[in-house]
């Protein structure tokens, strides 16, 4: 006869690691133990309460939550592993908004389970659940709920040379409103390298079903993706890629196919100061339809080719060249199209010169380009020359002080024949733009704080046409400052006028398109408000003013009744907003308390009939706001 095990012998060694393991005496046989649950949650209470200059509204809610855990393994740790978890939510939300007062309640079930086996294998299989169930109810209605799961797995296989995957997956949704949906994902992947090659191989096939209509819909992918590379000399990117979809509706259905086609090259030979890429590039589409009120079937067919050359020379260390040639060609519904273009340039940009007094840098580039197209071709040719001069100045305590300027030009001339039956010349045309900027900092950096100031100007003008101008002026202060090992403060200023207009025959301007505006932010953070541990506070105040009047347009003559017509807009804005914060932490509990307040400034359209003055006026509305937040958890979260 069998010998009689005591209790206490029966325990199996991993019962208090909460698995399922055998008894290593026969005799015994196999005993089952329940793993480890850890259980948590936290209940929170919110108030919030706004006043507006329309009326005021407060809400409260309370929620609490009770979760359970569980992380163990089945038998031994590397045969299987299994994490779970369960999730209950209760909460219940007040609100009383300008007389109108609502009542929510809502329940919300979550639950997720995970299993592992043989992980650490060449095979590891994994499956997975999930679910989800909401149930809303107000004063209104009656409990509406939502309810989602989704649940699948996937098997992989370690190969001598890659990695292959397969995959499932499904998700439901179900809703009293909308009914249920369905969604399954099947995917494959294989990886294989070999020397120098590396292939990558995806497949998925997705469908969609919606069971109330009966509508429905499916994708397929297949890509395969080539690598092959000799190291930093050679580079080649290899890319097929299939796509077909299906939509079946109620008001009627198509079909989409898709095929791609790339590849790219990189060429760096070894000391040589040149690099050579390219690439080509083929798409085909194609598609049938019919929809309720389109007309009947619609198919479209399409198709595309482009390819790429580029190289880039380093002549020296101050010159390079760079070259472009670029073609492609459309095909599609009758359309045929083929375009062309070519580009070459040079840069020389040359060491800076030490002045003494200053540091001066200077630079050109020169760019052509041509274009050949269905109906009109194009050459041009670009000049770019520029200059700086800037230095910087250490001063006492560490701060610096740097100074710059730099002037720009810019010239562009195009010349373009239209229509090549005819070979009509476009006359041509030519832009010049010229850039001058101006800038001076104060900055001053130590172990603990940071100060800074800024002062730049520039402008941008063009020399020909209606004489664009474009003129900023920016302000800039920036300060942070520790006040101790818990505190400190920061703060920004920000100043800044614009000014833009051309000289056209129909522009005026009452301020010559000048607008300003101002930014400025100040926050103070203590970690150990009134040196207590876990009491924080933190107060922030933005400060943003725009004030912008743009230019009137003011056309003569528009008839005998109105011989003058002005449209004027005025544009007025303030927006400041001070926010202040308390936290503190009690153990598990949690209390946080947000005041804030913070003033608008909306625009209001105003006209008169007498003069047809059409203006905007500003209204100031000013908001305020006060939030409490008190959160205790409990147990393992």
């Amino acid at each position: 006869p069998a010998e009689e095990v005591s209790p206490a012998s029966r325990v199996p060694p991993s019962a208090s690691t909460g698995s399922i393991a055998p008894e290593s005496d026969e005799s015994s046989g196999v005993f089952w133990s329940l793993p480890p649950v850890r259980l948590g949650g936290n209940i929170s209470y919110n108030l919030r309460r706004d006043s507006f200059d329309s009326g005021d509204s407060s809400n409260s809610s309370l929620s609490g939550t009770l979760n359970a855990r569980t992380n163990t393994f089945i038998w031994q740790p590397w045969f299987a592993k299994l994490n779970a978890d369960l999730s209950f939510t209760k909460s219940t939300d007040n609100s009383d908004s300008v007389g109108f007062t609502s009542s929510t309640s809502n329940v919300m079930v979550t639950g997720r389970g995970q299993l592992s086996v043989l992980e650490q294998s060449k095979f590891p299989f994994e499956a997975h659940f999930a679910r989800s169930d909401n149930r809303v109810s107000n004063d209104l209605a009656v409990a509406n709920g939502f309810a989602s799961q989704q649940y699948g797995f996937s098997q992989r296989l370690g190969l001598p040379q890659g990695i292959a995957m397969v995959g499932w997956d499904r998700s439901k949704q179900s809703s009293g409103d909308t009914g249920d949906d369905r969604q399954d994902t099947l995917i494959l992947q294989l990886s294989h390298t070999l020397e120098r090659h590396n292939f990558q191989f995806t497949g998925n096939r997705t469908t969609s079903h919606h069971e109330r209509t009966s509508e429905n819909a499916s994708q397929d992918n297949v890509s395969l993706q080539h690598n092959y590379t000799t190291g930093p000399e050679i580079s080649v990117v290899n890319n097929a890629n299939v796509s077909r979809s299906e939509l079946h509706l109620v008001q009627g259905e198509s079909k989409t196919q898709l095929m791609q086609l790339s590849s790219n090259v990189f060429w760096r030979p070894e000391d040589e100061p040149y690099t050579v890429s390219g690439g080509l590039r083929l798409f085909g589409l194609g598609g049938d339809s019919s929809f309720t009120g389109t007309g009947g079937a619609l198919s479209t067919q399409a198709y595309s080719a482009n390819a790429y050359a580029g190289m880039n020379y380093a002549y020296n260390r101050f010159t390079h060249f760079n070259a472009t040639f670029n073609a492609s060609l459309f095909e599609g519904n009758g359309l045929r199209i083929v375009q062309t273009s070519q580009s070459g340039g040079v840069n020389y940009q040359p060491d800076d010169i030490d002045l003494g007094f200053a540091r001066y840098n200077w630079g050109t580039s020169v760019n052509v380009n041509a274009q050949q197209g269905r109906d009109q071709s194009e050459h041009g040719l670009a000049l770019q020359i520029s200059h700086r001069l800037s230095q910087s100045y250490t001063l006492e305590g560490g701060s610096t002080i740097t100074v710059d300027g730099s002037q720009g030009l810019t010239a562009s001339a195009i010349n373009r024949t239209s229509d090549s039956t005819a070979t009509t010349e476009i006359p041509l045309t030519s832009t010049r733009q010229l850039i001058h900027s101006a800038s001076a900092s104060w900055n001053r950096y130590q172990q603990s704080s940071s100060q800074q100031v800024q002062l730049s100007i520039s402008d941008s003008r063009s020399l020909d046409g209606p004489e664009d101008y474009f003129q900023l002026v920016n302000f800039q202060v920036s300060s942070n400052l520790p006040m101790s090992e818990s505190a400190n403060w920061n703060g920004s200023l920000t100043l800044q006028m614009m000014r833009q207009g051309n000289n056209g025959t129909y522009y005026t301007s009452s301020n010559g398109g000048v607008s300003t505006s101002g930014s400025g932010a100040v926050s103070y953070q203590n970690q150990r408000l009134f040196g207590l541990r876990n009491l924080r506070f933190g107060s922030d105040l933005r400060l943003n003013i725009q004030a912008q009047q743009t230019q009137s347009l003011q056309q003569t003559q528009l008839s005998p009744q109105s011989p003058f017509t002005y449209l004027e807009s005025r544009t007025n804005q303030e927006v400041a907003a001070w926010s202040n914060r308390v936290d503190y932490s009690i153990g598990r509990t949690q209390i946080r308390l947000n005041a804030s307040i913070s003033q608008n400034t909306v625009a209001r359209n105003s006209t008169s009939n007498s003069a047809i003055v059409a203006t905007q006026d500003a209204e100031k509305r000013i908001n305020r706001s006060i939030h409490l937040s008190v959160t205790r958890s409990f147990g393992s979260n």
